[in-house]
């Protein structure tokens, strides 16, 4: 009984162990968190008055701070966490 029990411990370590090198990858950002900022809105010289174009930079300004300021602090702190994880694995 204890040549068994014995038999079966050394085969769970055995099958639990790997020879293999296990290689650690970072894993890929997600593509909606990689898209890019929707276009800025243009104004036609033509037409459109004072008041329109006034409207139309408030618009683009709020468009793009807020774009801008949520895609660029998630890209530098994926590329920062991504080079200390890539380091580290050295």
């Amino acid at each position: 009984m204890k040549l068994l029990l014995a038999t079966l411990m050394i085969m769970m370590l055995v099958g639990c162990s790997t020879t293999v090198p296990v290689k650690q990858r970072w894993p890929a950002a997600p593509a909606a968190l990689q898209e890019r900022c929707p276009p800025l809105k243009q104004l036609d010289q033509s037409q459109g008055t004072l008041r329109d174009l006034l409207m139309v930079m408030i618009d683009n300004y709020a468009v793009y701070y807020s774009c801008a300021g949520r895609t660029q602090g998630w890209q530098d702190w994926y590329t920062d966490q991504k080079k200390i994880f890539e380091d580290s694995n050295k």
